[in-house]
Order: C-alpha cells, then sequence, then structure tokens
C-alpha cells in the first residue's frame, strides 16, 4: 500500500545569522503543496518544483533543501546546516521524516559553476 505524505514547500535563500541557518522566503513567489509517495524519485520531485514554481533553470543550480525539525536540531550544534535534497536516497529519507515531523521544503535557484545536483 503507498502511502503519500504532504509536502509543503517555499521559495527563498537560506542565510546563516548568529551562528544558526534561517530561511529568507521569498513573499511574492508564494508556497506550493506536493503530495510524495513512498516511492517518489529525485528527478519526479524536481520535475513538480520546476512546473509549480514555473521555473527556468537555465544556467542556474537548482537546490531543494529543509531544515530538520525543532526536536532533531536539539541535539545538534546550532550551526548545523540544512539538508539537502540530491537523489533518490535523500528524497526517501525526506519522505520517512515527513511520516513524522511536518517538514518544509526549501527551493532555491542560485548562478554558479559546477554541477547541478538538483537536476533531472
Amino acid at each position: 500500500m503507498q502511502i503519500m505524505v504532504c509536502l509543503a514547500s517555499v521559495y527563498g535563500a537560506w542565510t546563516i545569522r548568529d551562528r544558526k541557518w534561517y530561511f529568507e522566503v521569498d513573499k511574492t513567489r508564494g508556497g506550493r503543496m506536493f503530495y510524495l509517495q513512498d516511492d517518489c524519485k529525485h528527478e519526479e520531485l524536481v520535475e513538480m518544483v520546476v512546473n509549480d514554481y514555473m521555473l527556468q533553470v537555465n544556467g542556474e543550480l537548482l537546490e531543494l533543501s529543509y531544515p530538520l525539525p525543532a526536536a532533531m536540531m536539539e541535539k545538534l550544534p546550532t550551526d548545523s546546516p540544512p539538508m539537502y535534497v540530491t537523489n533518490d536516497r535523500q528524497v526517501g529519507s525526506l519522505v520517512e521524516l515527513c511520516k513524522e515531523h511536518v517538514v518544509r521544503l526549501c527551493v532555491s535557484t542560485r548562478v554558479g559553476m559546477g554541477r547541478n545536483y538538483d537536476e533531472p
């Protein structure tokens, strides 16, 4: 039996202040809601994000990430960075986490050289 999880997302950029990471939301882009199945693949998640946010990622790096839930962060250093979703295994970990916690997917794009890990 397939289980679906609900995943809210926002668009913006990560910043660090006072040794803590914060996601600065771009209020003009609004939020999106995704329902992911247990067997969701990275390519499928990237396609959903690109389509729903109407992104043109030519020459830009697409980054999908999320902050760990507060209960988990209590046991980690305050400067622990966000978790990046870069492959099928990472999507599976995100889906499992969503079964127990409310998680917000953070979507970013940036101009840069190098490998775009979130490109299908």
